[in-house]
């Protein structure tokens, strides 16, 4: 926890004196010895050793953690990269034909704020346009787009008017939009994901995703996907809404489950608005519990393709004990600029 904090931290402060007292404050935090010799890997232990004699030169020198910003610096770089796989898509791509990528799928995703102008959003439109002409460069234009890399989209960054109080237009832009990205996806059969974003805005994201699944311009194109978030209380019937639209509309939609992103602005926007209830559940192990309810819905729906996103490994072996012979599963871990798909 020490040094994930430190991680969020450091590259934020401007001035170095704050940065040292920073890593001053989190190396005594730590426990360091307890860790010696605790692992198998020769790596962390020599990282273990190094934390020990950081902690040792703070606590009895406290004027010389500046010495250590040069190393903290490389690490957090070193770090970074598990996190973000590239600055730019061209990056992304040369990244993930490394070896050490060999069987994995990537779906990238542009990371950055919402759309504050129309000028923002028209750069994000523009980027996410070039992320899927450089990734349909590489796909196989046979067979099904789930099995290429694909682009993830969030509608936040493609109009900068995506709120409920401005529905009445953002909804057709975005619509006109995600539209067109859609298109130019099925072009290189590729896939495209649209992202999950706050409760609030779920219903006007649903409608953008119903208008262009139903897109017959798009017919014969399996690539289109949206996440659905586990904690939302709606989950369940959220699977339930997709598997209906995929039926109505004659394809085979792609859900994404992943736990959720926004608890902290949920459970505040649900207290500033003195809500009977928040829409998102408010413990842990329930949310847990959540994820493999909608994984049950997901595996027993003919017309969705499941898509799994977690970091926890024993919800990854019950969801691949529950799908048996199943195999157009994709398993990814959501936190890189192209998230790794096995």
């Amino acid at each position: 926890m020490a040094l994930l904090t430190l991680a969020e931290a450091y590259l934020r402060i401007p001035d170095r004196a704050t940065a040292t007292a920073l890593i001053a404050e989190k190396l005594r935090d730590g426990n360091w010895r307890s860790h010696r010799r605790a692992s198998d890997s020769w790596r962390v232990n020599g990282l273990t050793r190094a934390l020990i004699a950081a902690r040792a030169l703070v606590t009895r020198a406290p004027s010389m953690a500046w010495l250590l910003r040069p190393g903290v610096a490389l690490s957090m770089q070193l770090l970074g990269r598990q996190f973000v796989f590239g600055c730019d898509i061209g990056q992304a791509l040369r990244r993930s034909r490394q070896p050490a990528q060999r069987g994995f799928g990537f779906s990238y995703d542009m990371l950055g704020e919402s759309a504050r102008t129309d000028a923002d959003a028209q750069r994000y439109f523009d980027a996410y346009g070039a992320a899927i002409a450089a990734v349909g460069q590489h796909a196989d234009r046979r067979g099904s787009s789930s099995r290429n890399d694909g682009v993830s989209v969030k509608l936040s960054a493609l109009n900068c008017r995506y709120e409920p109080l401005q529905r009445a237009h953002a909804v057709p832009e975005l619509i006109e939009a995600v539209g067109a990205l859609a298109r130019a996806a099925r072009e290189r059969n590729i896939a495209l994901t649209i992202d999950a974003e706050e409760h609030e805005r779920l219903e006007m994201s649903l409608a953008v995703i119903e208008a262009v699944a139903c897109d017959r311009r798009l017919e014969g194109w399996d690539g289109l996907g949206f996440a659905v978030q586990a904690y939302l209380r709606r989950a369940p019937q959220l699977i339930d809404w997709a598997a209906e639209l995929a039926q109505r509309c004659g394809l085979r939609l792609t859900v994404r489950l992943v736990k959720g992103a926004y608890w902290d602005s949920e459970i505040e926007r649900a207290q500033q608005l003195s809500l009977a209830e928040f829409p998102v559940h408010t413990r842990k192990c329930v949310t847990d519990v959540s994820y493999l309810a909608c994984a049950r819905r997901l595996l027993n729906a003919a017309a969705l393709m499941p898509a799994f996103a977690t970091h926890n490994a024993r919800t990854v072996a019950t969801v691949l004990q529950w799908a048996g012979a199943r195999r157009d599963l994709e398993f990814s871990a959501p936190a890189w600029h192209g998230r790794g798909a096995l």
